[in-house]
């Protein structure tokens, strides 16, 4: 039986990768390629610098959730590509300026131009303006056999010689993917290419294997012959594969949808190469028009990016596969369905007014649900136990699901009252709710001492924190200014207020638990606290860092609205007593992208890899993909707000400079 595939493997693969390729990279942006005569040795390869594997290279990270480092290697690349373009926007297999441009020059091609523009229009389409567009067009219409293609590889009269007229099955492949991020298609070279599926005959003097042409098709084609290129790609894992070809199929049969399950067992042979590096592998034939000797083209860098492409890829392919199940689970659908008629039915016979709060706050909880964190939370987690030794009926996890609404529905509405912007019409829909949410959780476990006690617990320190909170995190704020001589700034120690506040979120979970025989005491129920401690102060900052404008324009104080206050406050020891107007925010602005983001971020990551060892204690009782899940979705947060704050501090640099 194989291992599936870990997340975070996967993730801290890829970061290992692109760390390794931004080690690869030349100070002008391009990646070197390597050429040998022979197919499985590389050592004393010759060197060349080529456009091809660049924009391969860049390509392959469009693929990839942004961060710093994958920022930072797609500029560079991007600026090297954009420096060899032609005045026609054409490309050539040579970098302009390079010795074997000069040495062995050859006429730009289309292969070269459409890979490279592909690339730089998936990193930003605004580098594909009407006026690059038109220029395109114009070499296309220059090469194309008949109007509207297919087309000629290299960008020549017709009267050139012949070696210089051919028509290529890949190039052809990779003008139509360029084209279909411009949502344009083209039938005659849609024509061409089944024709070369349904005759056999994928093959180019340009691609010394099936895998790259088969991938460059993958990238755009949707058609009727998608089952012959699964086939043959499934074919070919019965044979050793490199770690290029490895990549390459799992691409390409990830670009034909087929199930991530198919896919798993390659995965995990590239995660076991990830220490010791990836090696060149033919990937094209060296430019040689003369076809009298074949040389063979890669780079480990290559290799890299495919697999970088390939890993990105699954990850996606694994969400995308999770939500499709939840939709086809009939059984949480009709749980989801049962919880929602249950909170619904409480109110029915109320008045008018109090049903049509009820309603609307029910309605907007499930809009927020779209991680089944919930209404049907506690059946979710019920169904991740390894080897239930007792079965719950559907009963409970329907009253579980509807204590977990009722308690949103409740503190959402609180919520708007301690931030000052409540609705005193919706208060007795909260109270309704929170009485219900105590009676379920009582019901379910009514001679469990030991819940009963936590349970209570859990509610008392939620109350305390949102005390402490009104009467700490409050600022006056009068006509859009602060007065700084006249606030305090609260500590928030070690955030344990932002777990408190939120953990009647675990309540249903930890109710599972108890029902199924654990206690207190059980280091399961320890580690699903635990978890969920940290895993709620992450989401809190998370939350805080994209709010704090918000917060501080209210006079509500956040931990990140703390720390740049504090920032400030200490920037201008010299006018403590000085009055902020928000009309300057900018100078708030600063704080936050120049020195505030990097220590939130970094206090997210810390509490995610804290919850994470708390998953470890649940890995034997539990399959732990869900709460992962919830877990990665922070770890990409961060990683956003990483890379904006890079683009943030550029545009601040070019502003000035302008």
């Amino acid at each position: 039986m194989i291992d599936k595939p870990k997340v975070p493997n996967i993730q801290d693969s890829i970061q290992k990768t692109v760390e390794y390729l931004l080690t690869q990279q030349g100070k002008d942006g391009s990646f070197v390629s390597l050429s040998s005569e022979n197919p499985e040795i590389f050592d004393n390869a010759l060197q060349f610098h080529s456009t091809f594997s660049t924009s391969l290279i860049l390509s392959s990270l469009s693929q990839v959730e942004k961060n710093k480092s994958i920022l930072k290697i797609q500029k560079k690349a991007a600026a090297f590509l954009l420096s060899q373009k032609s005045t026609s926007n054409a490309f050539n297999y040579w970098a302009r300026e390079s010795v074997e441009a000069k040495k062995m020059p050859y006429p730009d091609d289309l292969d070269d131009t459409c890979c490279a523009w592909a690339a730089l229009l998936l990193f930003d389409k605004k580098l594909v303006s009407g006026a690059v567009l038109a220029k395109i067009v114009a070499l296309l219409n220059a090469t194309e056999v008949n109007e509207g293609g297919p087309y000629r590889t290299w960008i020549v009269s017709d009267t050139a010689d012949r070696v210089w007229l051919d028509v290529d099955v890949a190039v052809n492949s990779n003008v139509a993917y360029f084209l279909s991020l411009l949502e344009i298609e083209l039938p005659n070279v849609l024509r061409l290419i089944e024709n070369c599926i349904k005759e056999d005959k994928l093959a180019s003097p340009y691609y010394p294997t099936i895998f790259p042409i088969i991938y460059f098709i993958s990238r755009f084609y949707k058609g009727k012959y998608t089952n012959i290129l699964t086939d043959r790609l499934f074919s070919e894992i019965k044979r050793p594969l490199n770690s290029l070809d490895t990549a390459l199929i799992v691409c390409s049969l990830l670009n034909f949808k087929v199930p991530v399950s198919k896919v798993e067992k390659l995965i995990g042979s590239l995660l076991k190469e990830v220490e010791k590096g990836f090696s060149p592998h033919p990937f094209y034939t060296g430019v040689n028009p003369k076809r009298n000797k074949t040389y063979y083209a890669g780079a480990s860098s290559l290799t890299t990016a495919f697999v970088i492409e390939a890993f990105a890829k699954y990850l996606k392919a694994i969400a995308i596969s999770d939500t499709k199940k939840n939709k086809r689970n009939t059984k949480l659908l009709r749980i989801q369905k049962k919880v929602i008629e249950k909170v619904e039915l409480r109110f029915e016979n109320l008045p008018h007014e109090v049903k049509k709060h009820a309603s609307s706050a029910i309605s907007d909880i499930i809009k927020m649900d779209a991680k089944n964190q919930i209404t049907h939370l506690p059946y979710v987690f019920y169904n991740t136990l390894k080897g239930k030794n007792k079965s719950l009926p559907p009963s409970i996890h329907i009253s579980l699901g509807a204590a977990t609404t009722y308690g949103w529905v409740a503190y959402t509405i609180y919520d708007d009252f301690f931030d000052e912007e409540g609705n005193p019409a919706t208060l007795s829909v909260a109270n309704i709710a929170l009485r219900e949410m105590s009676k379920i959780f009582y019901e379910v476990l009514p001679d469990n001492l030991g819940f009963q006690k936590l349970f209570c617990k859990v509610m008392d320190d939620l109350d305390s924190s949102n005390i402490w909170e009104v009467t700490n995190c409050r600022i006056p704020v009068v006509k859009g200014k602060i007065d700084l001589k006249n606030i305090k700034i609260p500590g928030f120690g070690n955030y344990e207020m932002l777990f408190q506040r939120s953990l009647g979120h675990a309540l249903g979970p930890l109710a599972v638990l108890f029902l199924l025989g654990y206690d207190r005491k059980s280091s399961e129920v320890e580690a699903l606290l635990s978890f969920f401690k940290h895993y709620l102060i992450s989401r809190q900052l998370n939350d805080d860092a994209h709010d704090w404008e918000k917060d501080l324009k209210a006079g509500q104080v956040s931990p990140v609205v703390a720390m740049i206050l504090e920032n400030f406050i200490q920037k201008n020891k010299k006018n403590a007593s000085k009055v902020l107007s928000f009309r300057s925010m900018n100078q708030f602005q600063k704080i936050f992208w120049y020195e505030v983001i990097l220590s939130v971020c970094d206090l997210i990551d810390r509490h995610v890899r804290e919850a994470r060892t708390c998953l470890k204690g649940l890995a034997h009782l539990s399959d732990t993909g869900y709460f992962e899940e919830l877990l990665v979705l922070l770890d990409h947060g961060t990683a956003q707000a990483r890379a904006e704050r890079e683009s943030t501090l550029e545009f601040i640099a070019s502003y000035k400079n302008s």
